[in-house]
């Protein structure tokens, strides 16, 4: 396919997700379920795209789940698809019976176990829907090996940890903890680019942590 003279073909992004729904429905999948939509092309300025990229998502109470969603790329025109993938996973849509400062409360409690001696900058949270994993054990049960196996261009496999646990998709507060941490002590060598947060899950029915990813804003000279 990409060795064909494609780049000649265009279309608009609203033309697109039209175009995608009509893919979807002539393969055999229903749209109606799917409310969310992104739409993304190949090329910084639409008049130029010549591959445009469509994903159809499922939602619950407003919440858009990552797990269940269509996407399809397709060259425009000649509407040849470059690719068509399904995700259909197990949402348990379970209940919210945990508050926002509750779960503030659990991770602040868990954070604490890593022993950092840095000032709290901020907590916040957002109500999402995530798949559970085993991140944030490892980093409270051995901070210094998470910190490692993260930081270390190629970490031993026989040496790296992973805790794994069962795929449930699940309704969660995803509780970011941020660090204020100066210069001077980025520069001191036993800092970890871990050292300025976290993200937790917390469970949003249970109260558990059921998981975790890094921290992911930008650092701020």
């Amino acid at each position: 396919l990409l060795k064909r003279d494609i780049e000649g073909y265009h279309t608009t992004k609203q033309q697109a997700e039209k175009t995608a729904r009509d893919l979807c429905e002539k393969l055999g999948y229903d749209l109606t379920e799917y409310k969310h939509v992104e739409i993304d092309s190949n090329m910084e300025k639409e008049g130029n795209a010549y591959i445009w990229y469509v994903d159809f998502y499922k939602e619950y109470d407003g919440l858009v789940d990552n797990y269940n969603k269509i996407s399809i790329a397709f060259i425009p025109e000649i509407n040849e698809i470059y690719y068509f993938i399904v995700s259909d996973e197990n949402y348990e849509n379970n209940p919210v019976e945990i508050n926002e400062e509750q779960a503030k409360e659990t991770a602040l409690k868990e954070e604490k176990k890593t022993n950092l001696k840095y000032e709290v900058k901020d907590t916040s949270a957002e109500l999402s829907i995530v798949s559970m994993n085993g991140e944030a054990y490892a980093r409270t049960y051995n901070y210094k090996q998470f910190c490692e196996q993260r930081n270390t261009i190629d970490y031993p496999d026989n040496k790296y940890i992973e805790y794994r646990t069962d795929r449930h998709i699940r309704k969660a507060w995803k509780i970011t903890i941020e660090y204020s941490i100066s210069k001077s002590e980025m520069s001191d060598k036993s800092f970890n680019i871990q050292d300025l947060g976290y993200t937790y899950y917390v469970d949003a029915t249970t109260g558990e942590i059921i998981g975790g990813e890094d921290y992911s804003k930008p650092i701020i000279n």
